[in-house]
């Protein structure tokens, strides 16, 4: 059926009236206004089918989502019954084949249509109930996007080869003027968008041609000049309203982009008539002709006033603190300073630059789902900073759920984040729900993802992708909507050159990695944290201190902390214990900097000071004074480190 030619003849007196019409047709489609596309479209339709003695013909855009063809235009016969507005590709699955291969499909009788087109000619007979027809494909630069269909409902006829390629003819002219018309309007909706986006952000766009008196610019650039909106801007007045400061600058400029083609930026002053002097900023690039000269310059411009008077406030604030740090430098105490961080998390405390970019990336990842990855050393603050994207995202309303991989026995960590079905393994009494059943709609922290098992990360990798898991001794599948953060103090990526992490689980674990520095190398944060946990802890044991003395605080900052702030947190706290005035002061010539050891890795760092921590407390790792109480940790996840860098207890 498609492509066949019935090789019948129309009338002579039939065939030239149609001739005539598709040259009308032709004519008239190539000077179409974009509004006019779809009125003309009807109407030919119907010119078509009345030179043709055809009682209906529609116009369908395919939609490669729904596969459904969507009818746009249609027109129809009194008394013959327009077609419903949509048509699922399941109705006309051959016909839809064709079409999509850029085969029209015709037939005299729905007899016609082959044995594996069962679906189409009982379609054909109840839903579009045409005895005879011609569906040719619309396509505009190489894609197909639609189809035309011209039918015969009261009685069959022929399709002869000219009336057919004349219909082929006129599909063409209906899909180019289609194509013409969505490229106007996407051209349009850019100009639209472009407009709004400029007058949003409060942009002047302008063009001058080189040797032209006058400048043509945007409303909103006449308003920057402190000019009326129906006025006129030529470059003399330009030129008159830069500040004296600023002139030989600009017109330095407006040299250069005259001599050759370039992108360019400048800042000045420019005095508005009404003797205001207003901050600009403008850039933009200069266009030869077609002989490789300049001729016009175009650019945007914007007012950077309250920019520039902030930065001067800022100087003059820097220039005050400066007068005061050095007046303090001969002080023998340190002072407590109240500082503000600007990113307002409360149990980060910090103002180095690492610590800022940490939580400027938590602020950038909050409001997604997306999973992120926080990499950093033992004791840096991991779950605080989990915890601070989680109080950032619209999940904050539900508790963050948290799971330390490294704390659970193997056999227990599949139960504990999926759950467990009564009886699923000998002990199991009764049903229980894992973590990330618990943490749907919320927020689930996995800590140390490094020590899950392989044979789980393939049904975690699941859960990320699909969102679906099932629990211990169940096929049930259950759906949850969690979103992930993890945490890691160990290489991953080595770990999968190593084979002991999944490579497809570390791509999804690592889509926002944020790196959390080690206190070693953002030391300026000491002092605050010092403060921070004098203040907290002392406040507890019922301790005011009002000083720290200078040679603590050196003492402090000159240290290497391989147990990062935990470490940090924990000295304090023993120091407090044996302080007994207002002025907390600490003698850190006991401890070792195993973290200065060159050459060590993490693991051997961690191992060492591990090691020196059981031996101060004489191999006692829980209770008071314990190894577990020294570094901060529970005493399961102590031993199971232990267990796991090869640390013996004594």
């Amino acid at each position: 059926m498609t492509g066949i030619v019935h090789p019948v003849q129309c009338p002579v007196t039939e065939l030239l009236g149609f001739e005539r019409l598709v040259k009308a047709l032709s004519s008239r489609f190539i000077h179409v206004q974009t509004e006019l596309v779809d009125t003309e479209i009807e109407s030919s339709m119907q010119e078509v089918c009345e030179a043709l003695g055809l009682d209906r013909a529609e116009l369908a855009k395919y939609d490669d989502i729904s596969r459904r063809f969507r009818i746009t235009h249609q027109w129809a016969a009194p008394g013959v019954e327009l077609l419903p507005e949509l048509i699922p590709e399941a109705q006309i699955p051959w016909i839809a084949t064709n079409i999509q291969r850029g085969q029209y499909v015709q037939f005299s009788s729905v007899d016609e249509f082959p044995e594996d087109a069962v679906i189409d000619r009982e379609s054909t007979r109840t839903i579009v109930k045409a005895k005879s027809g011609t569906i040719l494909p619309l396509s505009a630069g190489g894609k197909i996007f639609g189809a035309i269909a011209f039918d015969a409902i009261l009685a069959s006829r022929e399709w002869p080869q000219q009336v057919t390629e004349r219909l082929q003819l006129i599909a063409e002219i209906f899909a180019n003027a289609l194509a013409r018309k969505r490229t106007t309007e996407q051209l349009r909706e850019s100009e639209e968008k472009f407009h709004l986006a400029t007058e949003s952000a409060q942009l002047g766009v302008w063009e001058w041609k080189f040797g032209e008196p006058v400048i043509w610019g945007s409303e909103q650039n006449l308003r920057l000049c402190g000019l009326t909106t129906d006025a006129t801007l030529t470059f003399d007045f330009f030129i008159r309203s830069i500040h004296a400061e600023d002139l030989e600058k600009v017109k330095e400029v407006v040299a250069l982009v005259q001599q050759n083609a370039r992108t360019f930026s400048m800042e000045y002053r420019l005095i508005r008539p009404d003797g205001e002097v207003r901050w600009m900023v403008t850039r933009g690039r200069s266009y030869a002709n077609g002989n490789g000269v300049p001729d016009r310059v175009t650019g945007i411009s914007l007012d950077i006033t309250e920019k520039k008077q902030a930065e001067e406030k800022l100087r003059n604030a820097y220039s005050q603190i400066k007068v005061l740090k050095e007046r303090l430098e001969n002080e023998n105490f340190y002072l407590q300073q109240e500082i503000k961080l600007e990113h307002q998390h409360h149990e980060v405390i910090g103002q180095s630059e690492g610590i800022r970019r940490a939580l400027r990336s938590a602020e950038q990842v909050a409001g997604t789902n997306s999973t992120v990855m926080l990499q950093g050393e033992t004791g840096t603050g991991k779950e605080l900073f989990a915890r601070a994207i989680h109080n950032l995202s619209n999940r904050k309303d539900r508790s963050m759920v948290k799971v330390n991989c490294a704390a659970l026995p193997a056999s227990l960590v599949e139960s504990e984040l999926f759950g467990r079905e009564k009886g699923a393994y000998t002990g199991a009494l009764t049903r229980e729900m894992g973590r990330f059943e618990v943490a749907n709609g919320s927020t689930l922290f996995l800590d140390e993802i490094g020590e899950l098992p392989l044979e789980l990360q393939a049904k975690l990798l699941r859960v990320l992708q699909e969102g679906e898991f099932e629990r211990l001794g169940s096929s049930k599948t259950i759906k949850v909507d969690v979103r992930v953060v993890v945490a890691t103090a160990r290489d991953l990526a080595s770990m999968v050159r190593e084979g002991k992490f999944r490579e497809d689980l570390y791509y999804r674990v690592s889509v926002f990695p944020i790196h959390i520095p080690p206190l070693r190398e953002r030391r300026e944060d000491i002092p605050m944290l010092v403060w921070h946990f004098v203040r907290d802890i002392g406040r507890r044991m019922g301790r005011n201190i009002e000083d720290i003395r200078a040679t603590t605080m050196k003492a402090l900052q000159n240290y290497e902390w391989p147990g990062n702030v935990r470490e940090l947190k924990n000295v304090i706290e023993r120091h407090l214990i044996t302080t007994s005035g207002p002025i907390f002061q600490a003698d850190l010539t006991g401890i070792q900097s195993v973290a200065s050891k060159k050459g060590s890795t993490l693991e051997a760092v961690e191992a060492d000071y591990i090691g020196q921590v059981l031996k101060s407390t004489g191999g006692r790792i829980r209770g008071a004074g314990g190894a577990a109480q020294v570094l901060g940790l529970k005493p399961s996840t102590l031993e199971s480190r232990m267990k796991k860098l090869g640390i013996p207890r004594k």
